[in-house]
């Protein structure tokens, strides 16, 4: 059984050399999202993605984009539920967590020091990866890290934001290291655990 324990760990990817660089690529877009409507044809009416912040460059970004509200509309986002769909053509591929939030957009009471909501605004949160790696096998991880994304986008819309800013926020901080704290999560405790791995899972 331990020898089969082992062996499902590399069947799966969750080797320690899933966590190189050089094998993957990961980055992230935060879109402001308005829900799309359809006619009596059942074609999409009024999906947009208006773009908050990125990883990628702006060229990048313009490629992608029709791709990504493709998928969104054809997926039936649910607030706070990720969808993963994958994306592959002659001249990429690569895998796509959707997670679709509902962020409070409020304004601060100094006398109070309470949050008095105004608004609120739907974003949509987009992590790509092109490495191996199944993103299904990491749902609940990425769903969970995208719903602590809220506070900070809380945050970032009650005192106002540019595009061009965006890149120096918290959220993107947080955001470029989300293959780091969904992902690599497992990939360290098996590198802390070593040869024991196969004995714990046995266990």
């Amino acid at each position: 059984r331990i020898k089969m324990a082992t062996k499902v760990i590399k069947e799966i990817g969750l080797e320690s050399s899933m966590s190189k660089e050089s094998d993957f690529e990961s980055n992230y877009l935060v879109y402001f999202y308005n829900g799309n409507t359809k006619d009596s044809s059942g074609k999409d009416e009024s999906l947009s993605l208006n773009l908050l912040g990125s990883s990628l460059s702006v060229a990048e970004e313009c490629d992608v984009r029709p791709t990504i509200a493709g998928k969104v509309a054809a997926a039936g986002l649910y607030h706070g539920t990720g969808h993963i769909c994958s994306v592959s053509d002659d001249d990429s591929s690569f895998g796509l967590f959707l997670c679709l939030l509902k962020v409070p957009y409020g304004k601060q009471t100094e006398e109070q020091g309470t949050t008095d909501p105004m608004d609120t605004k739907d974003i949509l949160i987009v992590l790509m990866h092109t490495g191996t790696i199944s993103l299904e096998l990491f749902r609940p991880e990425m769903e969970v890290f995208c719903k602590k994304i809220i506070p900070h986008l809380n945050a970032l819309l009650a005192t106002g934001y540019a595009l061009e800013n965006f890149s120096d926020s918290r959220v993107a901080g947080l955001l470029s290291k989300w293959y780091y704290y969904s992902v690599l999560y497992l990939d360290r405790c098996i590198s802390f655990c070593g040869k024991h791995i196969a004995q714990l899972l046995f266990m």
